[in-house]
């Protein structure tokens, strides 16, 4: 069969989190080797909440790409979906629905 379905590219992503994986490192290790009692627990909740909000923003930052990467992909989709899968499905349930009638009368 001829090839219909054609990538033209590929998305490229650029990144820079592996130097960015090494400061996390070296935070997370300073937070892991912090004592919380009850005379540091409000700097241990701050410095949490801190890794909180950094993680929402990258969180954020990573579904952006992820929506890009995956907008082409679901417009093409739409697009099979309407120009061959429901025709096929179609068929199949028109002739689905033929073979149980003739079978049923046969029985």
């Amino acid at each position: 069969m001829q090839e219909l379905i054609i990538i033209k590219q590929l998305p490229i992503i650029e990144e820079n989190l592996k130097s960015l994986s090494e400061e996390i490192d070296k935070k997370v290790e300073n937070a892991k080797s912090l004592v919380c009692d009850d005379k540091t627990v409000k700097e241990v909740k701050k410095l949490r909440a801190e890794f909180n909000k950094e993680f929402k923003e990258l969180e954020t930052q990573r579904k952006l790409v992820k929506n890009e990467v995956e907008k082409p992909y679901k417009e093409f989709e739409e697009v099979y979906k309407k120009y061959i899968s429901d025709k096929f499905k179609l068929a199949d349930t028109e002739l689905s629905n033929k073979i149980s009638e003739v079978e049923s009368e046969l029985k």
